[in-house]
This record gives C-alpha cells, sequence and structure tokens, in this order.
C-alpha cells in the first residue's frame, strides 16, 4: 500500500482510513474478556474476600486505562454491555454515550483507587494478595505495600489526567474528581511512572511495545509537523537547517535522526514543498521497522542518498521501547496545567520545571537505563546543571512565557512525542496551535479540519448493525470523523 507520509505535514484527512482501527478497537475489547476471567476468578476464591481487594482495584484501574484510550479515540462505544458474552450470552451490546461513558469510568475509577489498602495484610493478620507482575511494571520495588502505592499514585494520575481532559465539557465535574485524586498518593519521582518493558529488555514475557509508527501515522500530519517542532527546541534561524549547537532542547536528538551526511535537515512543513520531494511509504513488509518513507531525497536504503533527516525510527518503530502508560513527566505537566487552569490550587511553576526535567530524563533514557547494550549512541548525558540552565532559557522558561498555558500545553505535545494518540486528545481540547483557524506549522492562511474521532471498525458494521446504526443516528446518519461529540463540544 502506497501512501503519503504522515510526519510531514499533511492534512489530518488520513486519519478516515481504516487501518489499524481494528486493532485500537480490539486492544480494550479483547483485553476486557481476560480482565472478566480474572475477576470471576476472584470472585470464586475460597479466600477472605479483604484479601483481593487490591487486586480487584489493580484490575478495574487496568481496564479503566484503557478503556479511556478507546472513548477518546472513537466517542460513543459498548460499555455497559460490553464484555458480557460470555457470562450473560450478550453479543451485541448497546452503545453508550460518551458522555455517560466519560462520567462512569471517573466514578469507577475515584472508587476503586479510595478502596486500595496500603498494607501488605488485612485486618485479620491474613496476606493481601498481590500480583507478580507488578514487579516488572516498577523495577525496584518488590514488596506488596510498594506495588499497592505505585497503583493508587498511577489511578489517581490516571483520575486528573481524564478530569482535567473533560474540563472543557464540564469544569464543575472535572473539579470534583481533581479534588478526590489531590487527596494523593501522588507521583513524587520518574521511578513512579508506569511503563510496561519489552520482554527484549528485561527478559520476561510482560508485554511488547505497540507499533506506535502505526499511530504516528494517523495522527501525525496534525500534530507532528517536523519544522515547527524543531523551531520550538532550537534557536536556529531556520527550523529546516539546524545545527547541533543551536539545539537548546536535548530532547531533539531523541527526536531527529540526521541525514546520510551527519546534517539536520528537516522535512519542510508545507504539503506543496514535501510533495515536491516526491515521497512515498513502502510496505512494511518489505522494510523493517515498520512502515516508513524511502525515496532518493529521504532514507538511504540500498544505497540512495538522504537529504532529509527523519524522525528517529528508535522512538517511532523500535520494541525496545516501553510502552509507557503515564509517566512522572506526564503527571507534573497535568497538574501545571490544572492548576494553572484554575481548577486546583498550588505551585504551577514547580510542576511545570519539574515535569520538563522529567520528560527530558525520560526521554534520553526511556525506563532501561540499566541496560546500556539497548541505549543507542545518540543518547546525551544531562547533568542538574544542564536541566537548570534548560528550564531558564527563554524558550522554555516558565517566567518568560507571555501565555503560561499555552507553555504548559506546548511541552505536553512535545513530551507526547511517543503517544501521538494523547496528543491527538490534547490539541482537539485546547486547539493550543490553533489548527482550526491560521496554522503556525503550513503556509500562511493555510487551514486544515480538525477530526475528531476515528471511524468505527467493520467488524462492528458487520456484527453489531442495529447498535452501530442506531449510533450514527446520533452522528447526523454518518460515521463522522469530524462529530465533536460531548468531550470535544
Amino acid at each position: 500500500m502506497v501512501r503519503q507520509v504522515a510526519n510531514r505535514g499533511s492534512g489530518m484527512e488520513i486519519l478516515e482510513n481504516s487501518s489499524g482501527i481494528d486493532g485500537s478497537w480490539s486492544e480494550f475489547y479483547g483485553k476486557l474478556k481476560d480482565i472478566n476471567g480474572l475477576y470471576e476468578m476472584i470472585e470464586k476464591s475460597s479466600a477472605d474476600p479483604a484479601r483481593h481487594v487490591n487486586q480487584t482495584a489493580m484490575l478495574t484501574i487496568y481496564k479503566i486505562y484503557h478503556a479511556f484510550r478507546t472513548l477518546d479515540k472513537f466517542g460513543d462505544m459498548p460499555y455497559s454491555e460490553a464484555g458480557k458474552g460470555y457470562t450473560e450470552l450478550l453479543f451485541r451490546p448497546v452503545y453508550d454515550t460518551q458522555q455517560t461513558v466519560y462520567v462512569a469510568l471517573l466514578d469507577e475509577l475515584k472508587g476503586v483507587v479510595k478502596s486500595m489498602v496500603l498494607d501488605d495484610e488485612t485486618a485479620a493478620g491474613e496476606s493481601m494478595f498481590d500480583f507478580d507482575i507488578n514487579a516488572r511494571l516498577w523495577r525496584g520495588d518488590h514488596n506488596a505495600i510498594a506495588h499497592f502505592t505505585k497503583w493508587k499514585q498511577f489511578g489517581n494520575s490516571l483520575l486528573l489526567k481524564h478530569a482535567l481532559r473533560m474540563s472543557k465539557a464540564d469544569a464543575s465535574k472535572a473539579k470534583e474528581y481533581i479534588s478526590a485524586a489531590m487527596q494523593g498518593p501522588l507521583m513524587s519521582g520518574i521511578e513512579d511512572g508506569a511503563a510496561m518493558i519489552p520482554t527484549s529488555i528485561d527478559g520476561y514475557n510482560n508485554g511488547s511495545r505497540k507499533n506506535a509508527w502505526q499511530w504516528t501515522r494517523f495522527y501525525s500530519p496534525g500534530t507532528r509537523p517536523a519544522q515547527f517542532m524543531s523551531s520550538l527546541m532550537t534557536t536556529a534561524a531556520d527550523p529546516g537547517v539546524v545545527d547541533s549547537a543551536d539545539v537548546v532542547d536535548p530532547r531533539f536528538f531523541g527526536v531527529y535522526w540526521p541525514n546520510d551526511q551527519g546534517e539536520y535537515r528537516i522535512v519542510p512543513n508545507s504539503p506543496d514543498d514535501v510533495a515536491q520531494l516526491d515521497m512515498i511509504v513502502s510496505d512494511a513488509k518489505n522494510y523493517p521497522g515498520g512502515e516508513w518513507a524511502k525515496t532518493l531525497k529521504w532514507w538511504d536504503d540500498a544505497g540512495y542518498e538522504a537529504n532529509y533527516c527523519v524522525f528517529n525510527r528508535f522512538y517511532a518503530t523500535s520494541m525496545f521501547m516501553p510502552q509507557q502508560m503515564l509517566t512522572y513527566s506526564e503527571h507534573c505537566l497535568i497538574m501545571a496545567e490544572i492548576i494553572e487552569m484554575g481548577l486546583a490550587s498550588g505551585n504551577a511553576k514547580m510542576y511545570y520545571e519539574a515535569g520538563v526535567r522529567a520528560s527530558i530524563s525520560e526521554f534520553l533514557n526511556p525506563a532501561f537505563g540499566n541496560y546500556p547494550d539497548n541505549n543507542p549512541g545518540w543518547i546525551v548525558d544531562v547533568t542538574e546543571a544542564d536541566l537548570d540552565a534548560i528550564v531558564a532559557h527563554p524558550k522554555v522558561s516558565f517566567d518568560a512565557a507571555a501565555d503560561k498555558l499555552k507553555a504548559i500545553r506546548t511541552q505536553r505535545w512535545i513530551d507526547y512525542f511517543h503517544r501521538p494518540d494523547n496528543t491527538w486528545a490534547m490539541v482537539r481540547r485546547t486547539n493550543v496551535f490553533d489548527f482550526d483557524n491560521t496554522v503556525p506549522l503550513f503556509e500562511e492562511g493555510s487551514k486544515i479540519n480538525m477530526i475528531y474521532r476515528l471511524k468505527y471498525p467493520g467488524s462492528e458494521i458487520e456484527y453489531n448493525t442495529d447498535n452501530y446504526l442506531e449510533t450514527l443516528g446520533r452522528m447526523g446518519g454518518q460515521d463522522d470523523i469530524r462529530h465533536k461529540n460531548w468531550l470535544w463540544k
């Protein structure tokens, strides 16, 4: 299949393609079957139910994490009747509205986080049940209390993240969830971030990184224009021609891979300019590392000259990358935005600077600093003094920012390079770079129309037809990718 290159700043209409949508839909519903099976095993256990309280909460937090991912991509979705094919022979679940599911998930999340007991024994003196996988999720913490604390922190951060995400739709309700999450415990360092480490790194069969390039293809056109990102991270007069000395933010070296001459000549934002480069995307089966651009002027494949650098394939496609769920840097920048928006009290600058510092550290050593063989040669060593200088630089400084809320959102935008679905969600909510109007990413005066959701997968059309059609009725009778729904109104 030949497509236009996604990371070059072209229109977001590529989101209309169905490639990868079935997989994204089933990422939640496929897991839901296993989660429900574990719920059933716990329910049938002969042990004191109090010993399973934290296990049940952890399962629920994990379920909610994946449910939110699906909800944010598609809008209305089956939830109240989902996953009941085995237990209740209910194979065609109704679609609940996005608002109904969002509030239900936040209520459920708030309840299970509160229910967690930060102790390794019940009141009767029996040991609390844990999951072995927790020793791999958070290396270094191999006792139940530490694991339970990490999950409770993760749950509270997740509550903050999605309460903020719904604040445009219902600020009053969002404040309630934020207030509950702020009771803590909250993440306090990089080691608290949740990420699945691939088998090839730590030797455990504990999950593998999803194909991030697939979602980079979907979300990049409007949210990953190369030269615009360069302009935020360097002082180069021309963001398309960058010398290493121009780099302010060392994450630049994690984002861009130099051309075959070692130069950082970055692909332009303008679709017209890029079209002249005659770039194509090759079939994943014929090119290692997933679908990527191959052209005489792009990539050094089969001896061709590569004139332009590309987004770093290590971060876009490598199976060595952790599957980040919710990092400390993300947590801090969420806190900074919540405070700056007036949804909670606190020191926005403190969280902003902590988030930037953590993001740089996480970017350059993404959760496997103990595995030097997997750290490629371009990783940059950054000292505390370097971090001090970066957060004080006029391009980054919170005090120097004329629009502090935009500064926070810009740093979140950069931090989400590994997780473009989160970038897409943030941009839909904030329109931080004015995508619906004149965009500073393309030629002067150009516009793109924001795409607010993905189309439903073909399996729903075929097997859940009546409920699918009923849902389409709420969107004017078609599977409308520009339908804003409740969350993005």
